[in-house]
């Protein structure tokens, strides 16, 4: 069985599961930086943040996290429709 969380853009905040780690894509200097976020669930404690860091290494954290707690789903916010999904290897 395949444990490995799905990953989808949301352009909207609106939109956000609230079973999800979320990763929100923001600039910091002109450059794309992001932050993890994720709910209490039953083996958080209380949910948690990860501060804005490179977008690939907050891809990591977001993995390690889902997997860690038990999330399905991550979801990238892109409010702005500014990054192309490339960068995190989504389909579109």
């Amino acid at each position: 069985m395949d444990n490995t969380p799905k990953i989808r853009r949301l352009l909207s905040p609106y939109d956000i599961p609230s079973d999800a780690v979320r990763i929100h894509l923001v600039e910091n200097a002109a450059q794309p930086v992001a932050s993890v976020v994720w709910p209490e669930n039953k083996l958080t404690a209380g949910g948690g943040f990860l501060y804005p860091t490179n977008i690939q290494l907050a891809l990591e954290r977001a993995f390690d996290v889902a997997k860690h707690y038990g999330f399905a789903e991550i979801v990238v916010i892109d409010e702005h429709n500014q990054w192309d999904d490339a960068a995190f290897g989504l389909d579109g």
